[in-house]
């Protein structure tokens, strides 16, 4: 019985992992479709964000693998110019140059897992929100790409959301 017991486990913890997988898969290329749909409304967005951020096919990301990227949120300014995208396993925030399509120096951010980002309506500062067991918010200024002292947020931040 127990040998029918582990082969059921395993079969449940794979089925589960590969359903977390494909709804990665699903949410990363949900997200790709938008950022090609807003190629359109913005002429200089590149064409592959993912290749902009150092992850040439976005299936490639997993965690536990050395340099790993893992492109999760993008903000673009008001003035269009510059895109921040989030990498969820790196904990940096890499600003992209919408004029230029090249990715600047990351930005490294207080805690782990920046899950969401906002921008302030000034263009002025990017609000980072990492959902790591401490969960901070990092400000950083735009015009010179520099983090801040982070806010504490409490245990894993759910986003953020800025009126004008």
């Amino acid at each position: 019985m127990d040998i029918i017991r582990e082969a059921r486990r395993q079969h449940t913890e794979r089925a589960m992992r590969e359903a977390e997988e494909r709804a990665e898969r699903q949410a990363r290329e949900r997200q790709y479709r938008r950022l090609r749909d807003l190629r359109g409304k913005r002429k200089a967005l590149p064409e592959n964000i993912w290749a902009a951020t150092g992850l040439a096919n976005p299936g490639q990301a997993r965690q536990g693998d050395p340099g790993r990227k893992f492109p999760y949120a993008i903000a673009i300014t008001p003035n269009g110019k510059t895109a921040y995208v989030l990498d969820y396993w790196g904990a940096h925030v890499t600003p992209i140059s919408t004029v230029t399509n090249t990715a600047l120096q990351a930005i490294k951010v207080a805690a782990s897992h920046p899950t969401h980002i906002a921008i302030s309506p000034d263009g002025k500062t990017a609000y980072v929100v990492s959902s790591g067991s401490t969960g901070t918010v990092t400000p950083i200024r735009t015009a010179t790409n520099t983090a801040v002292r982070a806010i504490n947020a409490g245990s894993r931040p759910g986003g953020v959301a800025i009126t004008p």
